[in-house]
């Protein structure tokens, strides 16, 4: 499939690009709701078989009824109606899944490509539109000589045998997806449990979940096994005098790797016999899987410096999974688990950073504000920056003046970055709750840092004089002048004067608040861009499109919904505006979708004909100088 993103999420942490992903059976790919998505780097997370970036997907279609050359034919074909192009991804086996590369097999401007398909003549055809835009029907055919097949090398035909008995074991574990027959468990587990550590993640992915479908009695003798293995080294005593062993655990003892993805299992099967029962495992009892000997001796682990980045990162899953699926009112059991993370934190990896910040905030940790904030302070993206903030922001106690002053001087620095609505959304969030906290007189002695940080540039606040109320009969036989002779500071003032970029990007300036039109012209030619301005409720992005609410009373509000809960609705009703009207949950009669969009008509009323067209221009060229138009 061509997964979409959420551009709304750009420079955030939790963006994901637009991507190709192999779709199999138990397959999580990440995507959730702002902060709670997965990134790749998680051990029960596939990761996708080419990353794409932004863009907007449509149709899909495999090249193999073309009458393209082998390669083309091959080829997965995906449409992007953003950014108007049909990009062809070329696919390699790798072990039991797939990788790729993607290129650009048609592009235009604009080429909003809404559909393709190959013909009956092995040609591709695609169709362009949307918005109410024009739409077209274009042919793509291949002229040349028939291309001969390329003869695979000894060791291609044996990498693709390889691959292909890899894709049979994984499709049998996903057999196993499914509660088992009468007397089938145990066969099963013998299948499953080689295979929870086997190095390629979709097989190791397939494992973990068919595992999960088998009955826990039936795997729970696996772990009594490995019992022993932590009584054999001194004794350490943990805070509620409970002894285990501190065996040193090596990468290459097969017996200890074994269970990470069996942990996990545990973990993630809240209502197993295992947690509902507390019943004795071996000489351990096993209360919840992290207050317990058996599991807390794997994270000594995490000390080993042979320990692969993978593993960690498999251990440090598992403590996070546990942690949120069985909570406890009491931290201080976990003081060793904390200690050991404490160890290793800050790493020189940004994934370990990613889940041990989390890890520790939320552990109590005494040293995290410390760690962290050298981290934050060199953070070189937006994405590393706001996860940190987003973390720390949780901290109650050992907050410095010094402290204080440093958090908020990066948060400063976040906001001076580039990003989408929903990051600066995020970072106001942060200096809401963090501002929340604080006392009268720390306020008073960080008030010059407090101050609020403009994410988006103002509306220009000087009301253009009037020049004539433009129709597109008016300006439509002036379009061809754009594409040559422009002015290019005019049509940047031009953007700011018809106050487009308090609301719309364009390159690098403007704001977040509505679409950006950086790529406009890849998805909307001269005289439908010019339409859109001039009536822009006669398509509007569902992604921008506002909600009215009709009151018992009678009146409506109408406005982007900020947050809601089951008592009231906070709208905002104007965008430029961060003042919100609370709405009672009780008193509305309908909710329904707004046919007005939030962008006003009559904006390029204050603007003579050679500024329309030098915005014209200044759009086309997605904020760039260079453009064309623009050449002397």
């Amino acid at each position: 499939t061509y997964d979409a993103d959420n551009e709304r999420d750009i420079g955030a942490p939790w963006y994901k690009p637009t991507r190709v992903l192999h779709l199999v059976s138990g397959g999580d790919y990440g995507w959730r709701h702002s902060t709670a998505t997965f990134p790749e780097f998680r051990p029960d997370a596939l990761p996708p078989v080419v990353n794409i970036g932004v863009g907007s997907p449509t149709e899909i279609e495999f090249g193999t009824r073309a009458k393209f050359p082998a390669s083309w034919r091959r080829a997965l074909f995906i449409s992007d109606w953003a950014y108007g192009r049909i990009l062809a991804v070329h696919m390699k086996p790798a072990g039991a899944s797939y990788t790729g590369t993607s290129e650009t097999f048609v592009s235009g401007r604009p080429l909003n490509v809404t559909d393709l398909a190959f013909g009956p003549d092995g040609a591709m055809y695609f169709v362009t539109g949307g918005r109410r835009t024009q739409s077209g029907l274009y042919r793509v055919s291949f002229v040349g000589p028939k291309e001969k097949e390329a003869e695979k090398s000894a060791e291609q035909l044996a990498e693709t045998e390889r691959c292909a008995e890899l894709r049979k074991v994984r499709q049998r574990l996903e057999a196993l997806h499914r509660p088992p027959k009468i007397n089938e468990a145990k066969l099963n587990v013998e299948f499953i449990w080689p295979r929870l550590n086997h190095p390629d993640p979709c097989i190791r992915n397939a494992a973990r979940v068919a595992l999960e479908w088998q009955p826990f009695e039936s795997w729970l003798g696996r772990f009594v096994g490995l019992a022993p293995v932590f009584g054999e080294r001194p004794i350490v005593k943990t805070g509620t005098g409970t002894t285990y062993s501190t065996r040193a655990l090596f990468l290459d003892d097969e017996a200890i790797r074994i269970p990470n993805a069996a942990l996990l299992t545990v973990a993630r099967i809240a209502e197993s016999p295992l947690q509902r029962e507390k019943r004795p495992l071996g000489d351990q009892v096993l209360t919840d899987p992290l207050s317990l000997n058996f599991f807390s001796g794997f994270f000594w682990v995490l000390r080993n410096p042979q320990q692969t980045r993978q593993e960690n990162l498999f251990l440090l899953r598992i403590a996070s999974v546990s942690l949120v699926r069985h909570p406890t009112a009491d931290i201080s059991q976990f003081s060793l688990v904390r200690g050991i993370l404490e160890q290793i934190f800050p790493s020189a990896d940004y994934a370990l950073n990613h889940e041990l910040v989390e890890l520790l905030v939320f552990l109590k940790s005494p040293h995290v504000l410390a760690k962290t904030l050298p981290l934050m302070a060199k953070a070189g993206t937006s994405e590393e920056l706001l996860r940190y903030l987003y973390c720390l922001r949780a901290v109650k106690d050992g907050w410095t003046p010094e402290a204080r002053r440093a958090f908020l001087a990066a948060l400063a620095r976040a906001e001076a970055m580039q990003g989408a609505r929903e990051y600066y959304r995020s970072l106001e969030n942060i200096r809401a709750e963090f501002t929340a906290s604080l006392s009268t007189t720390e306020r008073l002695a960080l008030r010059s840092l407090l101050e609020k940080k403009s994410a988006t540039p103002p509306a220009v606040t000087a009301v253009a004089r009037f020049v004539q109320e433009w129709k597109l009969a008016d300006l439509e036989p002036h379009l061809d002048r754009v594409a040559r002779g422009r002015d290019f500071a005019q049509g940047r003032g031009a953007f700011a004067a018809a106050q487009c970029v308090a609301c719309h990007r364009v390159g690098s300036e403007g704001g977040v608040l509505g679409p950006d039109l950086t790529a406009i012209a890849s998805r909307f030619g001269r005289r439908d861009v010019l339409i859109h301005i001039l009536a822009p409720s006669l398509a509007i992005d569902d992604k921008f499109r506002q909600t009215m609410f009709v009151l018992k009373d009678g009146e409506a509000v109408t406005g982007t919904v900020e947050s809601e809960d089951a008592e009231q609705v906070r709208v905002r009703q104007n965008l430029l505006s961060e003042e919100t009207t609370t709405v009672r949950a009780r008193d509305i009669r309908e909710r329904r979708a707004s046919d007005l969009s939030p962008m006003p008509e009559g904006l390029l009323n204050g603007l003579t004909l050679e500024q329309i067209l030098d915005l014209l221009a200044f759009l086309e060229g997605g904020g760039s100088e260079k453009h064309a138009a623009f050449k002397r």
